[in-house]
């Protein structure tokens, strides 16, 4: 029997989970969930970027590491662990590693590297006071497609499912892969969806795409997104969840970031048979509200599988298996460099 932490670091939030590993199966024995304290220089990968090269990217990667330090020794407090997995987007995984972000923010977006790190608790300040613990970090597709995606790749065997795959990560980046198993082709991009998923949580995903789809089927909303007068300063009590104004304009703005880069992966593939939706928002969604705001197509309807945090799940799959991960061959869709996209997104403003 051994114990190991894995770890997700998302923009908004970080999760980290105590894992017991027998020869046979495993489980998770608890698990932790903070806001990452990086938000307080930005709240988006492309303000951190832009932070960390104004000088302060030291300070962020000493605070990140105080922070997973803290975390991991709570966690850890009764047991004694082996080693530490950690899935994360490219930009914490620079801010972590405290390596240059400043080609993460401009074209070409060349990120340091994306291989898997290998390195020793202490060799990167974590747990200082505790003997060095072997640390990993996972591997990327690119800039912005990350280890966190890796993760999830890795979590639901994606390579090894026998047909047309679109996963698709529901966070403050919006990434997506798509995978063929016939050809062999894989495709990944991924958009700016803002930190309205994440905000969310897991308990409020439902109630907040179903409000705001049954609102607007009331005639509370209209079309463009905005409450009636009534509504307007107060917001709308739907269940747990007050739907304020500027609450409808970020999901408006994160579900037509998501269907614009859809749509764009669409005119490159054939139709999936599985979407897999993933991330904190992804658990428990309400998938015909999802589409009937328009955020999914109406041909996905029935092919949707919820598979909640999958770059926290990943990295578990790997404290477990300890297999090489090998990063297939890819093409990467820069969807800032398609001319179709800003049409795309404006056209899926509406609900």
């Amino acid at each position: 029997m051994s114990f190991a932490i894995a770890i997700d670091i998302g923009t908004t939030n970080i999760e980290a989970a105590l894992i017991e590993i027998t020869q046979d199966s495993h489980r998770i024995m608890s698990t932790k969930l903070q806001p990452n304290v990086n938000k307080k220089f930005g709240r988006d990968v492309m303000t951190r970027i832009t932070q960390a090269e104004r000088g302060n990217l030291h300070e962020m990667s000493v605070d990140l590491r105080s922070q997973l330090s803290e975390m991991v020794s709570e966690l850890s407090k009764e047991v004694d662990i082996t080693q530490i997995v950690i899935a994360c987007n490219t930009t914490m995984t620079h801010i972590l590693l405290e390596e240059n972000c400043h080609n993460l923010g401009v074209y070409p977006f060349s990120p340091v590297h994306t291989k898997m790190t290998n390195v020793m608790s202490t060799d990167i300040g974590l747990l200082s006071d505790h003997e060095p613990l072997p640390v990993t970090v996972l591997p990327g597709f690119s800039a912005y497609v990350g280890g966190d995606i890796v993760a999830g790749v890795l979590s639901l065997d994606l390579m090894n499912k026998q047909d047309r795959s679109l996963l698709i990560d529901l966070g403050t980046n919006g990434e997506m892969v798509y995978y063929d198993s016939a050809t062999g082709r894989m495709l990944v991009t991924s958009t700016a969806a803002g930190p309205a998923f994440e905000l969310a949580g897991r308990s409020k995903a439902t109630e907040i795409i179903k409000g705001i789809s049954d609102l607007y089927k009331q005639g509370i909303i209209d079309e463009t997104g905005l409450l009636t007068d009534e509504y307007f300063e107060t917001g709308y009590k739907y269940g747990e969840v007050n739907i304020t104004q500027s609450l409808i304009r970020d999901v408006q703005t994160a579900k037509s970031a998501i269907r614009a880069g859809i749509e764009i992966l669409s005119d490159r593939t054939d139709t999936p048979d599985n979407i897999y939706i993933s991330g904190a928002f992804g658990e428990n969604l309400d998938t015909d509200a999802a589409i009937s705001i328009g955020m999914l197509p109406e041909s996905f309807k029935d092919h949707i599988f919820l598979c909640g945090n999958t770059s926290l799940s990943g990295a578990i799959k790997y404290c477990v298996d300890q297999k090489d991960i090998v990063i297939p061959d890819h093409e990467e869709i820069i969807l800032a460099n398609e001319e179709t996209f800003n049409d795309l997104y404006i056209e899926y403003m509406s609900l």
